[in-house]
């Protein structure tokens, strides 16, 4: 208890605990005030004024009380009294958002502080600063000692390691958001900021540069032909030219990777210009890749991936076994499709003509099921020709494309190349045009009827 030795000290007494006894934050400023004025030496006095000035929010004013009271009785305040003077000043930089300044206070009042309960609320307060500073890493540390002194808090200091966590996943992810922004790779960005945005929607300008990035990609959108750069893009794969197959579907994927199958075709061509890595974690990495097709029952795609391992290491695991089976699921699948039967010689010149110009099912069913037929006997070439004519009567069925670009593949590997070296193109033996074929057999059904007409006279 304060002793009354004057007057003056003893209305400073009662002033300040009629303040402490008030409730209303007006009322007990002014008792402290009169408290102050009564007995300007009355410390306690100083530090409750500045703090109900904080808890007013007149964030000004506390912070002169407790600097001058800080400056005044720098000589007289003991080490307890001196970090509670201390942690006010923190919350009034806190306020101020001058979060530096409040961590060299703390820091400075930590090495002097020798009582478990305040040692451990500064390392609170270290913690939570440290968070607003994006020193997560720090925050977290700082935390971690402070729960094991006041473990009586955890829910508190959980609630701010958990947050300091939190807010450094998202920065992590922000900065790497920013990196993608400056080198304009805006896919990436965009992508990245909107996994800051799902957690934290106003996290520092994540929505200005989400604004940014969306115009830019649909200005880029408008000015692209992404088809147009689509069919660039086959058309170098089906050349080999996978390095600039590459950057047409990186093209068309950063715009839009949702563009037909484009992210799969990217795939393929920059497998093909990547350096090899034979090391066992590649090899598992395209094992695990053709277990999944085969899975998805991608027959041709799990025996180009089984084939890729083998030219890799033949022994590999059960590859070659895994391969058989798929090839034999392959033509397990190519079985279950209806056999047509080829238009016979006896029907009438009239049915034939009816059959090319009008029912041109007939004639893709024939020759589609004639390649597959090929394709089971690794006649490449005859493949190749027969789903060719096939697809100038269905140019749209998909599976048909795929059998075309699994047997050319083998006919390229199997036949020799020779360059055309004023064109720089490669040329592969002879191949029938399809639409010369079809005019032949036009012009075979022709004659028929001719001749038949001329038999009948």
């Amino acid at each position: 208890m304060i002793s009354t030795i004057t007057d003056a000290q003893e209305s400073a007494v009662t002033w300040f605990e009629k303040g402490m006894q008030t409730k209303a934050l007006s009322e007990r400023i002014k008792c402290f005030e009169q408290a102050i004025a009564a007995d300007s030496n009355l410390i306690e006095a100083h530090y409750q004024l500045g703090k109900t000035y904080l808890l007013a929010n007149r964030i000004e004013p506390a912070q002169i009380i407790i600097k001058r009271a800080l400056m005044k009785f720098q000589n007289e305040l003991t080490d307890e009294m001196m970090t509670r003077f201390v942690l006010e000043l923190t919350t009034v930089y806190r306020k101020q958002k001058q979060y530096a300044t409040a961590k060299k206070y703390l820091n400075q009042v930590q090495k002097i502080t020798q009582d478990t309960v305040m040692l451990g609320l500064i390392y609170y307060e270290l913690g939570s600063i440290c968070i607003f500073l994006t020193e997560f890493n720090e925050a977290i540390q700082h935390l971690e000692t402070g729960l094991k002194l006041l473990p009586q808090m955890q829910d508190k200091f959980r609630k701010a390691i958990a947050l300091a966590r939190s807010e450094g996943k998202i920065e992590v992810w922000y900065r790497q958001a920013n990196q993608f922004f400056e080198n304009e790779q805006w896919h990436d960005a965009l992508s990245m900021f909107e996994k800051v945005a799902d957690i934290a929607p106003d996290y520092k300008d994540t929505q200005q540069k989400l604004s940014f990035i969306r115009q830019k990609l649909t200005t880029a959108l408008k000015d692209n032909d992404l088809d147009a750069i689509y069919a660039s893009g086959i058309t170098q794969l089906l050349k080999k030219d996978f390095k600039n197959a590459a950057i047409s579907f990186q093209r068309i994927v950063d715009i839009d990777p949702q563009f037909k199958d484009a992210l799969k075709k990217l795939e393929i061509a920059q497998s093909n210009i990547a350096p090899v890595d034979s090391t066992a974690q590649h090899l598992d990495q395209l094992y695990e890749k053709g277990l999944q097709l085969m899975a998805q029952k991608d027959w041709v795609g799990a025996i180009l991936q089984f084939e890729i391992i083998l030219g890799l290491d033949p022994h590999y695991l059960d590859v070659s076994m895994l391969k058989l089976l798929s090839e034999k699921e392959l033509q397990k699948t190519d079985e279950t499709v209806v056999e047509a039967t080829p238009p016979p010689n006896s029907v009438s010149p009239n049915d034939l003509i009816a059959d090319v110009v009008a029912d041109s099912q007939s004639f893709f069913d024939y020759y589609y099921q004639t390649g597959l037929q090929k394709l089971r006997e690794k006649q490449w070439r005859e493949a190749v020709a027969a789903f060719e004519i096939a697809h100038s009567y269905c140019p749209s069925a998909d599976s048909l494309y795929e059998k075309l670009t699994y047997a050319r593949r083998h006919l390229i590997d199997a036949a020799p190349v020779r360059y055309d070296e004023s064109q720089f193109t490669v040329v592969q033996g002879h191949r029938w045009n399809p639409y010369l074929i079809i005019l032949i057999i036009i012009l075979f059904v022709v004659a028929l009827i001719i001749i038949y007409h001329l038999r009948k006279r």
